[in-house]
């Protein structure tokens, strides 16, 4: 079994069904969707999230997550971030599916789309909006995060008309946290959930890393500088990270 197809499947259809309608629960009805819809095996946590001018859907299932954040005089806060969802220790919520003789008769039982949780966030001009897989969380605290991002951002400072690409802020948040990974020693936050599930863990998580950057604006062309009056959102590629490679997703 691939292990990523299924995870991609699920995006897909989730991306498909959140275009084709609307509606006030349509993060949710389309990771729904998805996990009826699927056609191939395998596991995957899952996070949709849905764009109605000011106010974004969220549904999210497991410990992948997302953070709000919104500029301030001296930088970056957060405004809201998701919960992770787990069974235990490591073991985060998760859609799974399988074939039926795996597991009949079993009294097994799988989480699904509708053991998710559901966010409701209102977004103004110069939000920025991280999406991500529990690769990066598990290595960077939230003020490295933030100070990251910040690093970035202030790189673009008085260039009138133009905001950070989210690919790149997406590219350095994956690429810090696989060389944080790496690190043996690093008092990660993997490492400090471990000592307080009485585990050995030192050091950073080798581990898949997804990154999604999207910057809320009333942009039409962001690098020109036209504005309207809608709310649109300018959003990167998919970078992802890898304990062994990293590689950047058009």
């Amino acid at each position: 079994v691939d292990a990523a197809k299924y995870a991609d499947e699920l995006m897909q259809l989730s991306a498909k069904y959140v275009h084709e309608s609307s509606g006030s629960r349509r993060a949710l009805m389309a990771l729904m969707a998805a996990e009826q819809n699927a056609t191939t095996f395998g596991a995957s946590t899952a996070l949709v999230m849905a764009i109605d001018g000011k106010i974004v859907q969220v549904a999210n299932l497991g410990d992948s997550g997302f953070m709000h954040l919104r500029p301030r005089a001296w930088g970056m806060e957060i405004l809201q971030t998701s919960r992770e969802q787990t069974h235990g220790w490591n073991c985060p919520y998760q859609l799974t599916r399988v074939p039926e003789a795996l597991f009949k008769d079993s009294g097994v039982s799988f989480d699904s789309a509708s053991d998710c949780e559901k966010y409701e966030l209102k977004v103004e001009q110069g939000d920025l909006l991280l999406l991500f897989t529990d690769g990066l969380t598990d290595n960077l605290h939230w003020h490295e995060v933030l100070r990251k991002v910040d690093e970035v951002v202030e790189r673009y400072e008085g260039q009138k008309g133009r905001i950070v690409p989210p690919e790149e802020l997406a590219q350095v948040l994956a690429k810090t946290a696989e060389e944080r990974s790496h690190d043996t020693k690093a008092n990660t936050p993997f490492a400090q959930s471990a000592r307080r599930n009485r585990l050995h863990f030192p050091g950073g998580k080798e581990d898949d890393i997804t990154v999604v950057a999207a910057w809320i604006t009333n942009e039409v062309d962001a690098q020109e500088g036209h504005t309207d009056e809608t709310t649109d959102v300018t959003m990167g590629t998919l970078e992802k990270a890898s304990a062994r490679k990293t590689c950047v997703l058009s």
